[in-house]
């Protein structure tokens, strides 16, 4: 069965930020501007050659380790939740901001922990073994991968894919439309690293979403630092590295121990987003549409929505949906307890809500 931990970390996924980035997924980038001019920094390159030397990356991901900053300025008042523990949970990811600590060698092996005042919430990815522990309830679940799947393939259950600027750019970068403008702009270094800025404006006017800046190491190609950008000023989601080493980690680090006393839950792998459905009255997912306004339906999910987030929702007019607005990405809450999630204009989003059944 799906527990709703994970099922949070799922709704995570889309919520923030593949809700944005995700869109690209569906297939959006085109280079279309000319190399870099920065006055000095790293060498010019072309936006076409930094994507592709990016997505060339993103299949043979390079060893590092390095300390997170997440932040997310969508509007959202502060969610159910001691805000002294970490948690992967979406409620606490989607409001304030929060610091990680990361480790990769490869597609195979990844740690992510996210840093709470008083305690820790992990992911360790270790070829067959996916385990997942919150050390303020002293709970871990353990995922056992198919040996036969293709390199790094969680089936969409791993967080650690989903929350880094690797994972997100990854998503951003998989296919190649003519929807989205991309260009390689000046940028300031990133946890002390020259850069290249891989600049994404969309061309599409429903969507909320104005730019999406990916901070590439130039040495590398690593993505750095991810921010996604709506009508303010400033990002309404960022993450980035802070500290960074390209050092390959010990093996050690990718070996999970579980801590004395743990609860221990054993969790089936999981289809990616956008699967068939699951029985009629569970919870399930899937992705409408493609590109920039591609819409996340969640069936079954407006249950679990925390009363804050349902007492920013107004009515609809001539419906009796009613919509949540925010700094970036809206939803449209159903009375049948559908949720329809995406980086998408109000009026468009309600418009897919009300015709989708």
């Amino acid at each position: 069965m799906r527990t709703s931990a994970w099922r949070d970390r799922r709704v995570l996924a889309w919520l923030a930020p593949l809700a944005v980035a995700g869109a690209v997924a569906g297939g959006t980038v085109v280079a279309t501007a000319g190399p870099s001019t920065a006055a000095a920094g790293p060498p010019q390159i072309s936006a076409h050659d930094l994507v592709a030397r990016v997505v060339a990356g993103a299949a043979h991901p390079v060893a590092l380790s390095g300390t997170l900053h997440e932040s997310a300025a969508l509007g959202l008042p502060s969610l159910p939740g001691d805000a002294s523990a970490a948690s992967l949970s979406w409620q606490q990811l989607l409001t304030g901001s929060h610091d990680a600590r990361v480790w990769v060698d490869g597609a195979e092996r990844q740690r992510i922990g996210v840093l709470g005042q008083l305690s820790e919430a992990e992911v360790v990815y270790n070829g067959t073994d996916l385990w997942t522990y919150a050390s303020a309830t002293n709970t871990a679940s353990h995922t056992v991968l198919s040996a036969g799947r293709p390199s790094g393939d969680t089936g969409g259950s791993n967080p650690a894919e989903q929350v880094t600027p690797q994972g997100v750019a990854a998503q951003a970068l998989k296919a190649v439309r003519p929807s989205t403008a991309v260009s390689v702009e000046a940028a300031r270094p990133v946890a002390g690293r020259p850069v290249y800025a891989l600049v994404l404006r969309p061309k599409d006017a429903r969507t909320t979403v104005d730019r999406v800046v990916v901070s590439v190491d130039s040495t590398t190609y690593t993505p750095l630092l991810v921010q996604v950008f709506g009508a303010a000023s400033g990002p309404a989601f960022s993450v980035g590295f802070s500290k960074v080493d390209f050092a390959r980690p010990p093996a050690s680090v990718f070996t999970f121990a579980v801590p004395a006393g743990a609860r221990v839950t054993k969790t089936p792998l999981q289809a990616p987003v956008g699967g068939p459905r699951e029985a009629a009255g569970s919870s399930s997912t899937r992705v409408l549409g493609s590109g920039w306004t591609a819409v996340l339906e969640l069936r079954g999910m407006a249950a679990n929505l925390p009363a804050e987030v349902a007492q920013l929702s107004t009515p609809i007019a001539g419906s009796a949906d009613r919509l949540v607005p925010t700094a970036l990405v809206n939803a449209v809450l159903r009375p049948d307890g559908t949720v329809f999630v995406g980086a998408v204009r109000p009026a468009a989003l309600e418009r897919i809500a009300a015709t989708t059944r």
